[in-house]
């Protein structure tokens, strides 16, 4: 197949090489415009740009004004087909009806459900016992196309967003791989989606990071789990914010003995633990904003904090 890939994320990464490594040929790749990042708003390339330079193929960088003019460029090429994976930009119909066959999306969700932006995220935090990834053809409705193949997965009782992210990866170029083998070979069948099973998967945004211990204790550890990498979770002690990367639900009852958000126990031996709606939250790995994550009990030593005293 001669194919040009479409994509931004390092999720798109463990595709790019199982193509690299296949008998398909990578005609060209297509990513976002460098963005600004970081605390002095450096522009920095996606990591699909730097697969690109690294292994030598060709791209394109473009933006949401100047996508459609792409269409001429792939026709040109006789491209068999598109494939987009975690690209995020919103493709025109002519674009995505411009290969000789089809294009299609790698999704990481098992659709209907999770349509959107953060489906790994929102799984994470609504504590599934399963996801997977989705072949799909795109249709210019987003996520809603037919249904080429899917895999599944067992989201594990320590899975955080960045080993998840990492195993979806994976099982997308797995995928991905068989897809286009069953396309090859006219096996492949077209299943619609269930509109009235459709769920969505917004974008995270910032403000999502902040703790609100008044939950029960294990969604905020699945909060804290789905937002680790970005924008991490959050609350404030004395004016100074606090990022909480890793905890864990203890056995103990809170039985409103404690107002959410209070800090019940300190100590080098049990860490940090605050309470939920219901149970208590023991903080594993927490970390200054601006200084390096430590262990509770690390963070312990250099930082005093009282019990009785509430995480805003």
């Amino acid at each position: 197949m001669r194919i040009i890939f479409f994509g931004t994320s390092t999720f798109g990464i463990a595709s790019l090489d199982a193509l690299r490594r296949s008998t398909h040929q990578i005609l060209s790749i297509v990513t976002t415009l460098d963005k600004p990042k970081g605390r002095h708003l450096k522009l920095k390339a996606s990591p699909i740009k730097n697969w690109a330079q690294l292994h030598d193929f060709p791209y394109v960088e473009v933006s949401r004004k100047n996508i459609p003019r792409l269409s001429s460029m792939i026709r040109s090429l006789e491209a068999d087909l598109l494939i987009v994976i975690s690209f995020g930009l919103i493709l025109p119909k002519d674009l995505i009806e411009s290969p000789k066959l089809m294009t299609i999306n790698v999704h990481s969700s098992l659709l209907p459900k999770y349509r959107g932006a953060a489906p790994i995220h929102w799984a994470l935090m609504n504590g599934d016992a399963e996801t997977g990834v989705t072949i799909m053809r795109m249709v210019e409705k987003l996520d809603a196309g037919d249904i080429l193949l899917q895999k599944k997965t067992t989201i594990e009782t320590e899975d955080d967003i960045l080993s998840l992210d990492s195993r979806l990866s994976q099982l997308g170029a797995d995928a991905l791989l068989e897809a286009i083998q069953r396309l090859e070979h006219g096996t492949i069948t077209f299943i619609p989606q269930d509109e009235a099973q459709s769920t969505t998967a917004r974008k995270i945004l910032k403000e999502d990071g902040h703790i609100e211990w008044n939950r029960p204790a294990l969604q905020v550890v699945h909060w804290i789990r789905a937002l680790k990498n970005w924008p991490k979770s959050f609350n404030f002690y004395g004016g100074k914010r606090i990022l909480v990367l890793d905890a864990e639900v203890t056995p103990e009852e809170n039985r409103n003995r404690f107002s959410p958000g209070t800090i019940t126990h300190l100590s080098q031996g049990v860490g940090i633990e605050v309470a939920a709606a219901d149970r208590l939250v023991r903080i594993k790995t927490i970390q200054l904003e601006g200084k390096k994550p430590l262990s509770a009990s690390e963070f312990l030593k250099g930082f005093a904090m009282s019990e009785d005293q509430v995480l805003e």
